[in-house]
C-alpha cells in the first residue's frame, strides 16, 4: 500500500495528524527565541593582564612573551597573537572550531599560574568571547543635576532596578569618574618632612586600622578583642600624625589639602553634546534578547517616578532591529507565498485545486517550527531567511502530485482512485527530487568556520521545510483531493492542451537539430564567464541598520582635552543634520580588555538616525555628507573615518583590508611595514593605509645613573617607584563613610607636575630624610615608543589597515597578494592578508568544496533513482545552464559575489535538477510502456511542461521580495535570492530544450 492509498482511505487519521502538527507548531513558535544571528561561540580565548602604567615594551617583555610561550603549547591551538599596550597585555588564542573551550581555558589557567610575573602586575584573566553576551541595549543617562546626584540615581535606582529584570546578566556603567578622597600635598612641604608620596601613603594606611586582636576571657565569659581605628570622615583622616617638628606632631591636615573628589577621567562620555553616563545592558546567554529588552523598557517606565530631573534615553536597542528584520522577512514570506498562489491560480484556473496545493505552504511552515524547536534553532535572520527562500519550493511537490491526479481523472478514473494512484506514481520521483535538494544543503551543514556557523541554520530550516512539504504532498494533498475535487468543476476549467502540443512540436524540432541546440547552449554557458570576471567579491553584504560611526585620531601624544575639542566640533556638525536622532560620544580610551579602544588621542561617535519613515535620506547619503563636511572642518593632521554600522560587517571587518607583516626583529618588521605602506598607495582599490608601527608615542626617558643611585643608598626600583607615584599619585587606603568605601589617593598639586620640564626637578627622597632633584640622579631624554606592540605566532608583527574604496574586497586582495609576491622578504619574514580578507578566502574555499560535494551527492542519488550512470549526466547538464542566469542577474542587480551568493549557487544545484528529474522520469515511464524513444521524449516532456513552469514561477515569484531587498535586514538574503531567481529562469528555459536533446544522445546507450 502506497502513501496515496493510506491518505485516501484514512482521512480522519490524516486530519488528526494535521491538527496535532498545527498545535505543536504553535507551541514551538512561542518557545523559539528571537535573535539577530544564529547562536555560536567562536573558538577564541583571551588572556588579559593589567600592569599599572608599564610601557608597551616593558609589558611585552615582562608579561606577554612569557605567557605566550606557555599558551602556545596548549593542545588544539590554531593561532596565537597578542597586543601589548601601556599597562595591559592581551593574548588572543584561536582554537580549532569544535574545540572544548572549557577544557582549554582550564588548561591555560593552570599553566599561566606557574609563570612568575612582576609583583605589581595583576592576575591574568582568561576570558571567552561570546557574541550572545555583547550589550543588546545601551542607555544614556543625563540631567540638569550635578555628577553626585547623577551617580546616586544610577547606582541606587537604575542599577538595582535593571539588574533585577529576569534575563539580565549585568549592567555596566561608562563615563563615571569614581568618587575618592584626595590628599593633595605640595612637593616642597613633603620634601621638608623628608619623605615621598609612597612613605606618606604608608603612614596613612597604618593609621587606618580595623582588625581582630584575639580573645580575652574570665571565669564566666569570653570576649573577642578588636582594634578599632578606622577612618569614617575626613576629619579623622586629617588627624593622622605624619611627622614631628619643633612645635610637636605634624598632622596630615597641616601639610595637605583633604577633600572629596573624583578620579581623573580616563574618558569623556556625552550624548547629544551633553555630559552623560552610559549603561550597557547584557543579557544572559540563553535569554531571549527581544523579551529581555522589552522587560527592561517596561522597568524603566516603572522607575521613571524615581528619576527626578534625570533623563534616560535609548541610544541602541538591538531588539528593535531584530523585530523589524524578522517582521520584514515574515512579510516577504507572506508576499512571496501570495505571489506563488497567484501563479498557481493563473496557470491552473481553478480555485479548488489552487487551494489544495496552497495548503502545503502554511502547513509546511508550521511543521518546520516544530522541527526547529526540537533541533535547537532560533528565529533569526538566517533561519527566517531560509523559510522565506524556501516558501516557493514548498508547493513544488504538491503541484506534481495534483497534476498527476488530474491526468488520471482525465483518463476516466474516479477521484479517490486518481488521488491514490496519481500520488503513488510520482511519490518516488518527488522524494528523489526533494532528496537532491536536501543533498546540496548537507555539505553546507558541515562547512566550518564563521561561514558554516552563520549559514547552518539557514540550511537546516530549508531542509526541514522541504521535508515537511514532501510529507504534505504524499499525505495531505491526496486526502484533500479525494474529498474536495468532486465538488468542483476544475477539470473543465483547466487550460487546453494547445501549449503542450506546441511545446511537443518544438521538442521534435530540437531533436532534429541537436548539434545547433547544444552549440547555442555551450555558447551561453561560455558567455557567463563575462559576469564572473566583472562581479566584485565580498565576504558579507552590508546591512543598513540606520546608524554609523565616526572615529577620530589625533597625532600621538595629543591630550584628552585637545581630542575633546575636535569631538565637540563634530558633534556640532551632527546637530545640524535633520535626519540625525542621537549621537553618543566617547573621548579617550574605553577601558576593558579591548586593545582597539584607542588612547587619549582618539574619539568615537556612534550616530543613530531617525526611523526610515521619518527621514529623507538613506544612511549612505548621510555618511557621505558627514565625510565631506568633516574633511572641510578638521585639520590635515587629524585622521577620521566614517563608516556604516551593522552587525555583519563589524564582525567581519569587511570595510577594510588588513595586511600582517611578521618576523624575528621588530625593527626589520617596522622597516618592511613602511615599505608596504608606500607600495599600497599604488593599489587603486585602496585608500590611505596605516600601520600600528607607523605612529610613535612621544616619551620622556629617565636614564638612571646606576653608580650615583647606589652611592646614595638607593636601588633603581626605588627611584622608579617615586617617579611613578609623582606622575599618577598613590593609593593609600579606603575610608568607610556611610557604608561606602572611598579610595584615599595621595598626590602632588597639579602645578608641581604640570609640564615635562618640572620632571627634572622632581624631589627624590633619600635615606636619612634628605632629598635631591631627579636630574641629579638621571638624564632626562626625549624619545619615542610604539603605541602598542603586536605579535603573531610569537613574533613581532605589524598590522597594516587600508580602507577599500571600490567595495570589491576580492580585487583588493588579488592586488595585495600580487604586491606581496613582488616584494623580496628576508628569510624568516612573511606577509599575508588577514581579517575579513582571510575570512572571505577561507569561506570561498569551503563553499567551493561544498558545491563540488553537492554535485557528487546529487549525481549519486539520481544514479540510484534511475539505476543508471548515464541518465544522471543528462540532468547534471542543467547545472551550468543555471549559472548563466545567476551570474548575469547578480551583475545586473549590482550585487557582489559573496558568501550569500555562493550559498544561492549551491542551492541551485539542488533546485534546478528537480525539473529535469521530473521530465526524465516521465520519459522513462513512457518508454517502459513501449513508446518509441523520440515520441516518448516529446510526449514525456510535454506532459511535465506545466508542472515545470509552475514550480519555477512559484519559486521565482516567492523569492522576488527578498531579491528586491524589501525590509530591514533583507540585504543579507538579496544576493542569494537573486542568484536563485536568475539561475532558475535561465535553466528552466534551456532545460525544456537541452534535456530532451541530451537524453536522445544517451537513449541508445546502455544505462549502466
Amino acid at each position: 500500500m502506497g502513501p496515496g492509498n493510506l491518505a485516501v482511505r484514512r482521512p480522519v487519521t490524516m486530519l488528526m495528524l494535521m491538527l496535532v502538527v498545527i498545535l505543536l507548531g504553535a507551541i514551538s513558535l512561542n518557545h523559539l527565541s528571537l535573535e539577530l544571528l544564529p547562536r555560536f561561540e567562536p573558538p577564541v580565548l583571551a588572556v588579559y593582564t593589567n600592569w599599572g602604567q608599564a610601557s608597551p615594551q616593558e609589558t611585552a617583555t615582562m608579561i606577554t612573551e612569557p605567557l605566550e610561550q606557555v599558551v602556545a603549547t596548549i593542545g588544539g591551538l590554531k593561532e596565537v597573537s597578542s597586543i601589548s599596550a601601556e599597562g595591559s597585555s592581551v593574548i588572543i588564542c584561536e582554537l580549532a572550531w569544535g574545540a572544548n573551550l572549557d577544557a582549554a581555558r582550564d588548561e591555560i589557567k593552570e599553566r599561566i599560574g606557574l609563570i612568575p610575573l612582576p609583583d605589581d602586575a595583576g592576575q591574568p584573566m582568561v576570558l571567552r568571547y561570546d557574541p550572545t553576551t555583547m550589550p543588546g541595549l545601551r542607555l544614556s543617562v543625563w540631567g540638569d543635576v550635578d555628577e553626585d546626584r547623577l551617580e546616586t540615581v544610577v547606582r541606587d535606582v537604575l542599577l538595582p532596578g535593571l539588574e533585577s529584570v529576569p534575563g539580565v546578566a549585568s549592567v555596566d556603567i561608562s563615563g563615571l569618574n569614581e568618587q575618592q578622597v584626595q590628599v593633595t600635598v605640595s612637593q616642597p612641604d613633603l620634601a621638608e618632612l623628608g619623605m615621598d608620596l609612597g612613605t606618606l601613603a604608608n603612614m596613612i594606611r597604618a593609621g587606618n586600622v580595623l582588625m581582630p586582636a584575639g580573645t580575652v576571657a574570665n571565669d564566666e565569659s569570653e570576649y573577642s578583642v578588636r582594634v578599632v581605628g578606622e577612618f569614617d570622615c575626613l576629619e579623622e583622616l586629617g588627624r593622622v600624625v605624619v611627622g614631628r617638628n619643633s612645635d610637636g606632631f605634624v598632622l596630615l591636615d597641616q601639610v595637605a589639602d583633604i577633600a572629596d573628589g573624583r578620579a581623573p577621567g580616563a574618558s569623556i562620555v556625552r550624548t547629544n553634546g551633553q555630559q552623560s553616563l552610559g549603561l550597557a545592558v547584557r543579557k544572559e546567554g540563553d535569554a531571549n534578547l527581544v523579551r529581555v529588552n522589552r522587560d527592561v523598557m517596561s522597568r524603566l517606565e516603572e522607575l521613571s517616578g524615581q528619576l527626578d530631573e534625570v533623563e534616560v534615553v535609548v541610544t541602541m536597542n538591538q531588539a528593535e532591529f531584530i523585530e523589524e528584520a524578522i517582521q520584514g522577512i515574515g512579510t516577504n514570506l507572506l508576499v512571496g507565498a501570495g505571489l506563488a498562489v497567484l501563479v498557481l491560480l493563473t496557470l491552473m484556473q481553478s480555485i479548488l485545486s489552487t487551494l489544495i496545493i496552497a495548503v502545503a505552504i502554511p502547513f509546511s511552515v508550521v511543521a518546520t517550527f516544530v522541527m526547529m524547536h526540537f533541533g535547537g534553532l532560533t528565529l533569526n535572520l538566517m533561519s527566517m531567511g531560509g523559510l522565506a527562500l524556501g516558501v516557493g519550493m514548498l508547493v513544488d511537490n504538491s503541484i506534481v502530485v495534483i497534476e498527476n491526479i488530474y491526468r488520471h481523472i482525465q483518463g476516466g478514473a474516479s477521484t479517490a482512485e486518481a488521488a491514490a494512484r496519481g500520488t503513488n506514481e510520482v511519490a518516488g520521483a518527488i522524494t528523489a527530487s526533494t532528496l537532491t535538494t536536501l543533498a546540496v544543503f548537507l555539505p553546507v551543514v558541515f562547512v566550518g568556520g564563521v561561514t558554516g556557523e552563520l549559514f547552518r541554520e539557514l540550511a537546516w530550516t530549508v531542509s526541514f521545510s522541504l521535508l515537511a512539504s514532501l510529507l504534505v504532498a504524499i499525505t495531505v494533498i491526496p486526502m484533500l483531493a479525494s474529498r474536495i475535487l468532486p465538488y468542483g468543476r476544475w477539470n473543465q476549467a483547466l487550460r487546453p492542451r494547445s501549449s503542450r502540443s506546441t511545446y511537443a512540436r518544438m521538442v521534435r524540432g530540437a531533436l532534429r537539430r541537436r548539434g545547433l541546440v547544444l552549440l547555442v547552449a555551450l555558447g551561453l554557458v561560455a558567455v557567463s564567464a563575462i559576469p564572473f570576471l566583472y562581479l566584485g567579491r565580498e565576504f558579507l553584504p552590508a546591512i543598513d541598520e540606520g546608524s554609523f560611526n565616526i572615529s577620530v585620531t589625533l597625532p600621538p601624544g595629543a591630550s584628552l582635552s585637545a581630542t575633546d575639542t575636535v569631538a565637540a566640533d563634530l558633534e556640532a556638525l551632527l546637530a545640524t543634520h535633520p535626519d540625525v536622532d542621537i549621537y553618543s560620544t566617547r573621548v579617550g580610551p574605553g577601558g576593558g580588555v579591548s586593545m582597539s579602544e584607542g588612547g587619549k588621542n582618539t574619539a568615537s561617535i556612534d550616530v543613530r538616525l531617525l526611523p526610515p519613515e521619518q527621514r529623507a535620506s538613506e544612511t549612505d547619503a548621510v555618511v557621505a555628507w558627514v565625510r565631506g563636511e568633516a574633511e572641510k572642518l578638521l585639520s590635515p593632521d587629524v585622521e577620521f573615518a566614517v563608516a556604516s554600522q551593522d552587525q555583519f560587517s563589524s564582525m567581519a571587518g569587511s570595510d577594510n583590508l588588513q595586511l600582517e607583516v611578521r618576523g624575528p626583529s621588530l625593527e626589520e618588521v617596522q622597516r618592511l611595514s613602511l615599505e608596504f605602506l608606500e607600495d599600497l598607495q599604488t593599489v587603486p582599490e585602496l585608500g590611505e593605509a596605516t600601520s600600528n608601527l607607523e605612529q610613535q608615542l612621544p616619551e620622556k626617558k629617565v636614564v638612571l645613573d646606576r653608580q650615583r643611585v647606589a652611592a646614595l643608598g638607593l636601588m633603581p626600583a626605588q627611584v622608579a617607584t617615586q617617579v611613578n607615584a609623582a606622575m599618577g599619585g598613590v593609593f593609600a587606603t579606603r575610608l568607610n563613610r556611610d557604608g561606602n568605601n572611598l579610595d584615599v589617593q595621595v598626590q602632588y598639586r597639579p602645578e608641581d607636575i604640570d609640564n615635562p620640564d618640572k620632571l627634572r626637578h622632581l624631589s627624590i627622597s633619600l635615606p636619612g630624610g634628605h632629598n635631591l632633584p631627579l636630574i641629579m640622579l638621571a638624564d632626562i631624554e626625549d624619545g619615542q615608543g610604539p603605541i602598542s606592540i603586536h605579535r603573531s605566532r610569537q613574533q613581532p608583527a605589524a598590522q597594516i589597515t587600508a580602507p577599500i574604496l571600490s567595495g570589491d574586497l576580492g580585487s583588493a586582495i588579488a592586488e595585495v597578494e600580487a604586491l606581496i609576491e613582488r616584494v623580496q622578504l628576508p628569510g624568516g619574514y612573511s606577509a599575508s592578508v588577514t581579517g575579513s580578507g582571510q575570512l572571505m578566502q577561507e569561506g570561498f574555499q569551503s563553499l567551493y568544496g561544498a558545491l563540488a560535494l553537492a554535485v557528487v551527492l546529487v549525481y549519486a542519488l539520481m544514479a540510484g533513482l534511475f539505476e543508471s550512470l548515464l541518465h544522471p549526466l543528462v540532468i547534471i547538464i542543467s547545472l551550468p545552464l543555471a549559472a548563466v542566469g545567476a551570474l548575469w542577474l547578480l551583475l545586473v542587480g549590482g550585487h557582489a559575489l559573496g558568501i550569500t551568493a555562493m550559498i544561492g549557487l549551491i542551492m541551485l544545484a539542488g533546485i534546478v535538477v528537480n525539473n529535469a528529474i521530473v521530465m526524465v522520469t516521465a520519459i522513462n515511464q513512457l518508454r517502459g510502456e513501449g513508446m518509441p524513444v523520440r515520441e516518448a521524449i516529446a510526449t514525456g516532456a510535454a506532459m511535465r511542461l506545466r508542472p515545470i513552469l509552475m514550480t519555477a514561477f512559484t519559486t521565482v515569484l516567492a523569492m522576488l521580495p527578498l531579491a528586491l531587498g524589501i525590509g530591514s535586514g533583507a540585504e543579507l538574503q538579496a544576493p542569494l535570492a537573486t542568484a536563485v531567481i536568475g539561475g532558475l529562469l535561465s535553466s528552466t528555459v534551456m532545460i525544456l530544450v537541452v534535456v530532451p536533446v541530451t537524453y536522445s544522445l544517451f537513449a541508445g546507450r546502455r544505462h549502466v
